[in-house]
């Protein structure tokens, strides 16, 4: 997604042309902490939802961590999406013969 930011800005702004070299020349956000910040700053709704999802992810392990897990519980469920899944696989296989 950083690597396309300045052609988002190109495609959706009609400016002087002096704009299209500081939008390509703009340095890029390394880390989604600063990507959220300038997303922010320029108003840019996808950037900073992206930025957003990839925060929340770096810390959903530490939340779900304490999620009590017992085999007994989940082993139906876990054999209900095994076998669709080698259903759905074996069908998608059988369709290309």
């Amino acid at each position: 997604m950083a690597m396309l930011e300045p052609y988002r800005h190109l495609s959706r702004r009609q400016q002087a042309p002096s704009y299209a070299t500081a939008a390509i020349l703009t340095p890029r956000a390394a880390e989604p902490v600063t990507g959220l910040w300038r997303a922010v700053r320029q108003r840019d709704i996808l950037g900073s939802a992206i930025a957003s999802a990839t925060i929340l992810s770096k810390a959903a392990p530490i939340f779900l961590s304490n999620i009590p897990f017992r085999s007994t519980l989940t082993w139906d469920a876990h054999l209900v999406c095994a076998w669709t899944c080698k259903i759905a696989t074996r069908k998608s296989s059988d369709n290309g013969r």
